[in-house]
């Protein structure tokens, strides 16, 4: 029976059964000039009783002497007669491993992974990176680790319920273990679950190796970087230092959520540097705060960006900081003066008309709107109300203009009615009024042709004026 062989987050094991019964774990690779391959290798007896380490060192798996005096060094110190063989066909499986860590496959044979999609959906994706970027002091930080806590106890802290549950570890840039501890004890109170932290300094792509050691370890399957400024190692306005970050971080082979900061220029759209940021994010979510008085904040999250479906609609949280506790409420973000011109266009216009139909009182008698379009119903009479004068109104709030072609032809000529026409596009009914110019994205005006004792060609309505 041949050794078995295993490949997880970096590691490579090589596993030699009876009656040779030693392991050998490969870490650290380093791909040289020339072609040459270096590793990390720890090697220990799996005899029962025994386990101990035999021997750890840097070999270089493609040099005959690094190989040879490996096998020399470990004869002195464990009683097996053929070192030479073991070690030279650990060293080619290892070689064939790390080199084909990516195999191709075909396309049609891929396999969904169980935790692909959204993992609190539609705020945080499960193996793809999210951005939640924002100005200092926004409660970012307090929403990550939210985040974070509600993936690794299935707890809805943010009003959404993982999908699935997963050992998340907090890469901290910026705060110490202690000051994390005492945020997660303020959103949790008693309960103390087993989040994984480590506080990071440097770049992120210089910490690899370390990290992937800790994914092994614990087990993690989500990490939250906080914050990105000082996880980049470089200039954030560099494509490279951007592209070099989610390198490290797509090699880690877990989901992550990313705190990030804004320009000073105040771009809403996009996180702070280069471009890159927000084109290698899958998702990426803008944070803005409103102080909402003594010991609470509101929050609100826009969507900017999306690659597995259409943008969501912005969502709300307010923060409430009361006896050393911290709570986070789902909120409206229409409800917040301050945030409600952040929403589209379109949520503006909507939300005023199904919240005044919601409210408005019947109307003791049918409205000049209501005549125009023969339409009664409560929705479309608040909408019309309050965005649309009545023509009535309208004609005696809105003098016609006064030009001499138009006070030459007061009085109807050829039999035609001086009064305009009133279209509404809802209906496209129509009314006469004795003058009126409604708005124009809500109504049109149109004035009959009237004969002057000059000329007998009708006036179009644009000489008039």
């Amino acid at each position: 029976m041949g050794p078995t062989v295993t490949s997880e987050h970096g590691l490579v094991g090589v596993r030699w059964p009876d009656p040779y019964l030693v392991a050998f774990e490969f870490d650290l690779f380093r791909s040289e000039r020339g072609g040459e391959v270096t590793a990390e290798v720890l090697v220990r007896s799996t005899i029962p009783g025994d386990g101990d380490r035999l021997h750890q060192a840097r070999v270089n798996l493609t040099s005959t002497r690094s190989r040879s005096e490996l096998a020399n060094t470990l004869k002195r110190r464990h009683p097996l007669d053929d070192w030479e063989r073991i070690i030279e066909g650990t060293a080619m499986l290892v070689l064939r491993a790390h080199r084909d860590a990516e195999p191709a496959i075909l396309l049609r044979d891929a396999q969904r992974p169980p935790d692909a999609g959204w993992l609190l959906p539609p705020l945080v994706l499960g193996r793809l990176p999210t951005i939640l970027f924002g100005d200092g002091g926004t409660g970012k930080s307090y929403l990550a680790l939210a985040a974070a806590l509600s993936i690794h106890t299935d707890q809805a802290l943010l009003g959404i319920a993982p999908t699935s549950t997963r050992t998340v570890a907090y890469l901290d840039f910026e705060l110490e273990a202690y000051e994390q501890r005492d945020r997660m004890r303020q959103l949790l109170g008693e309960q103390e679950p087993d989040l994984v932290y480590r506080r990071c300094t440097g770049a992120l792509r210089d910490q690899v190796e370390p990290l992937r050691r800790m994914v092994r370890e614990y087990g993690v399957g989500f990490v939250v970087v906080d914050s990105i400024g000082p996880a980049c190692g470089g200039p954030p306005e560099d494509a490279a230092v951007a592209l070099g970050f989610f390198e490290a971080l797509r090699s880690l082979e877990v989901g992550a959520l990313c705190v990030a900061h804004v320009n000073r220029a105040g771009d809403t759209m996009k996180p702070f540097g280069s471009s890159f940021w927000h084109n290698g994010a899958r998702a990426t979510w803008y944070a803005k705060r409103v102080n909402e008085g003594e010991g609470s904040i509101s929050v609100g999250l826009f969507n900017r960006k999306s690659n597995v479906g259409a943008l969501v609609s912005p969502m709300g949280y307010r923060l409430s900081f009361t006896d050393g506790r911290v709570s986070i409420d789902s909120t409206d973000v229409a409800d917040v003066a301050e945030l409600a011109p952040k929403l589209p266009i379109r949520a503006r216009m909507i939300r005023p008309a199904s919240a005044s139909s919601s409210n408005a009182a019947p109307p003791s008698s049918p409205s000049s709107a209501t005549r125009m379009t023969g339409s009664s119903s409560p929705a479309s009479n608040a909408c019309r109300s309050a965005s649309v004068p009545s023509p009535t109104a309208s004609a005696r709030s809105i003098p016609r203009p006064a030009s001499s072609s138009i006070a030459k032809a007061s009085a109807p000529r050829c039999g035609r009615s001086s009064t305009p026409t009133i279209r509404t596009p809802s209906t496209g009914s129509s009314t006469r009024a004795a003058g009126s110019s409604g708005r124009r994205s809500w109504m049109s005006c149109s004035w009959p042709s009237r004969r002057t004792a000059s000329t007998s060609r009708p006036t179009s309505p644009s000489r008039r004026r």
